[in-house]
């Protein structure tokens, strides 16, 4: 779990990263049952020392392989074959090494007490009921307030110090000596703390001002020079979220100004608005300071906390910290205008954007009510994943309009390879007489930045997504990829380093 935390910032935490780090972790542990059988054959008693102090050695030196190891598979690779490569040269060594220890260990039972059915039987059921208590404090108390850094750091420092004592039970002070060493060095790298001040590629300093874990993945808010101002930005897994210009106070990102148009051309007489994400709070605050009433639901209430203290967002934001369709189903109120902006890093939930779930948003929708939903797609608005995501919303609602935010995009093609997709925010509106309520031409609230496309005759042909079967989390992987890349040649992989 830990791993899979570390490989997030560079490769989201899509099922496909999920699988990868335990494809990789079965793979290898297994490698190491047969290496360990190997062993075996002829034990001897610094057999278990050994291996934990390689462990110990490769775990300590994680902080310094993390940014090459990552930034290189991710520049180079796919998120399937990428993350899973990182995820064996990152923990290939040590699982394999972790998976030779049970049969040493039985190999050590064995000799003091012949009967090896029963010392595996008893190593085994120790070995589980560990694993299911690491995985529960690792989900409840390690990774909510502990960096992976530290986490991976401490499991090769724990990993000395059980070597160290067994090699000095056994008699083999020499290895007992390496182990020492290994546990005082990796010490020193836990301890070491991360400079605030990183350097971007182009040479100017990225300021971090808050970095912590949560349950939506690394959270991280820099200031950054940009060509003129210092824009402050809010990162989660390694993928701009929102940021203001922090002179001004105001979003730098177009596709928040042009939401809040949007919502506000469609139904130019909203009263209140339910928002299902927060992000740095830019869209709840535009929202409220144009006069409605918000109501925002949001996961994590670290992600709160950041939108308040960086961010500005004023304290009549209503915020109700639970997951989008648990509030839909408790709550029974109805709302003018819902906005769906739900990024976790580059990833969107794939069960909120399915026929059910837009069901249930449909429902607390007024009559005259709209739904505004920000995406990602490719320069021409017709990726796959948009495709998909219009047929979902139109199985539900009967008018969908689907437009280009626009902005400056000349900066991509500095960080991404020749051919490459340009990565475009689109704004995807829908209601039951989508033009009845539209603001007349000439209005005060025009949707200036935004370029309508049509994708209806290409979502004509995709089955919608439903609960049962839905792969729209996998249609735009290669967009996603790319977004990600961005933020590495902007910022420089050690901005997503924890």
């Amino acid at each position: 779990m830990v791993g899979a935390r570390a490989l997030a910032p560079f490769f989201g935490s899509s099922l496909m990263v999920w699988t990868a780090q335990i494809t990789a972790t079965l793979l290898f542990l297994a490698l190491g049952y047969e290496l360990g059988g190997r062993i075996c054959r002829n034990p001897r008693r610094w057999h278990l020392p050994i291996l934990l102090l390689i462990t110990a050695v490769w775990l300590s030196f994680y902080p310094a392989l993390r940014s090459t190891a990552l930034g290189m598979s991710s520049a180079g690779m796919g998120v399937a074959s990428g993350s899973f490569v990182s995820a064996i040269v990152l923990f290939g060594l040590p699982l394999l090494c972790i998976g030779a220890v049970s049969p040493v260990l039985v190999s050590y039972i064995d000799l003091a007490r012949p009967g090896a059915g029963s010392a595996a039987g008893s190593l085994f059921f120790i070995s589980t009921i560990g694993g299911l208590a690491g995985g529960w404090i690792a989900v409840l108390v390690v990774i909510p307030y502990l960096s992976v850094r530290l986490c991976i750091v401490g499991t090769g420092v724990i990993m000395a110090l059980v070597g160290v004592g067994w090699s000095l039970a056994g008699g083999s002070r020499g290895i007992g000596a390496l182990c020492i060493a290994v546990f005082a060095m990796g010490l020193l790298i836990a301890a070491s703390s991360r400079s605030d001040i990183v350097l971007s590629p182009t040479g100017l300093p990225v300021r971090l001002l808050y970095s912590q874990q949560s349950d939506v993945g690394l959270i991280r808010v820099i200031d950054a020079p940009a060509k003129n101002p210092i824009h402050r930005a809010l990162l989660i897994n390694g993928v701009v979220q929102g940021g203001i210009d922090s002179a001004t106070h105001k979003s730098y990102m177009s596709f928040v100004d042009q939401m809040t148009q949007a919502g506000r051309y469609y139904h130019p007489h909203a009263k209140d608005a339910l928002l299902l994400g927060l992000g740095a709070g830019l869209l709840p605050t535009q929202l409220y300071q144009s006069g409605m009433k918000v109501t925002v639901v949001e996961l994590d209430p670290k992600i709160e906390y950041v939108a308040r203290k960086f961010f500005d967002m004023p304290p009549e934001v209503t915020v109700k910290i639970a997951d989008g369709r648990s509030f839909l189903r408790s709550d029974l109120r109805q709302y003018d205008l819902i906005f769906l902006d739900v990024f976790a890093g580059e990833d969107v939930p794939w069960y909120l954007l399915t026929v059910e779930a837009f069901r249930e948003i449909q429902a607390h929708l007024r009559a005259s009510g709209r739904l505004v939903i920000n995406a990602i797609t490719d320069e021409h608005g017709t990726s796959p994943g948009m495709i998909r995501l219009v047929a979902d919303v139109h199985a539900v609602f009967p008018g969908v309009a689907v437009y280009l935010c626009e902005g400056d995009y000349g900066f991509q093609r500095r960080y991404l390879a020749p051919g490459a997709p340009l990565v475009y925010n689109a704004v995807v509106v829908a209601g039951a007489n989508l033009e009845a309520n539209a603001a007349a031409p000439g209005a005060s609230d025009p949707l200036e930045g935004l370029d309508r496309v049509t994708v209806d005759d290409q979502a004509a042909q995709v089955r919608p997504s439903t609960d049962d079967r839905s792969d729209i989390d996998y249609a735009d992987q290669g967009i996603r990829a790319e977004h990600r890349q961005l933020v590495i040649g902007e910022f420089g992989a050690d901005i997503l380093g924890d």
